[in-house]
C-alpha cells in the first residue's frame, strides 16, 4: 500500500556497531574496560489483512526508526595481601528508539470492492532508558584449605521513559476528512 521511499522521502537504511575493550594485569591490580555502540537507521513494518462479512480492513504499518545504544563496563580487582582482594565494578548504558509510525488501514465495503473509508494514524516514539549497575566485592581466604569469606554489595537504578504522540483520522471514500473522528494523544 506504500512503499518506504514515498512515506519518507528516503530509502538509507543502515547498522553500525563498534566494539572496544581494554584490559590490564599486574601482581597487585586487575583493571578493564569495554565500550559498546550501535546505531541504527531502520524500517519496521507489516500488513495483515481482516475480514469481517460485510467489509475488509487492510491494516499497515510502516514505521522509520532510529536507534542509538551506548553500553559501558569496567571494573577492577585489588590485592591488598595474599588472602584479600576488594574490587568494583560498574555497568550502564543508555538506549534511544527514536522513530514513527505511518498507519494505513483502507475499510473496503466486500459488497462493491470499493474503499468505504480510510483509518490513518500517525505515530512518534521516543524512549529513553538508562540503567546503572555497581557491584563492590571482596574475596578472603580463611586457611589454606580453600575456605574462602565472599562478600559483595549492590546497587542497581533503571530509568526509562516514554513519549507516545499520535493522530488518527477517519477519510471518507471521496478523500474528506470525517471531522468526528480526529483522536490525538501527546504525552
Amino acid at each position: 500500500l506504500h512503499k518506504p521511499a514515498t512515506v519518507y522521502g528516503t530509502s538509507n537504511y543502515w547498522w553500525f556497531n563498534a566494539s572496544g575493550d581494554i584490559n590490564y594485569n599486574s601482581a597487585k591490580l586487575s583493571a578493564y574496560a569495554s565500550v559498546n555502540i550501535d546505531h541504527d537507521h531502520e524500517l519496521e513494518g507489516f500488513e495483515t489483512d481482516i475480514y469481517y462479512p460485510k467489509q475488509t480492513w487492510l491494516q499497515t504499518d510502516t514505521g522509520n526508526y532510529r536507534y542509538h545504544n551506548l553500553n559501558l563496563i569496567a571494573g577492577a580487582d585489588y590485592r591488598l595481601s595474599s588472602k584479600v582482594t576488594v574490587g568494583i565494578n560498574y555497568q550502564g548504558g543508555k538506549n534511544i528508539y527514536d522513530g514513527s509510525d505511518h498507519v494505513s488501514n483502507p475499510i473496503i465495503n466486500n459488497s462493491t470492492g470499493a474503499t468505504d473509508s480510510t483509518l490513518r494514524t500517525y505515530a512518534t516514539y521516543h524512549p529513553i532508558a538508562i540503567s546503572h549497575a555497581v557491584n563492590l566485592h571482596s574475596t578472603i581466604n580463611l586457611d589454606t584449605a580453600g575456605a574462602k569469606l565472599l562478600l559483595n554489595a549492590d546497587y542497581f537504578n533503571y530509568y526509562r521513559t516514554d513519549r507516545s504522540d499520535f493522530e488518527s483520522n477517519t477519510y471518507l471514500a471521496d478523500g474528506s476528512l470525517s471531522a468526528a473522528s480526529r483522536n490525538r494523544y501527546h504525552d
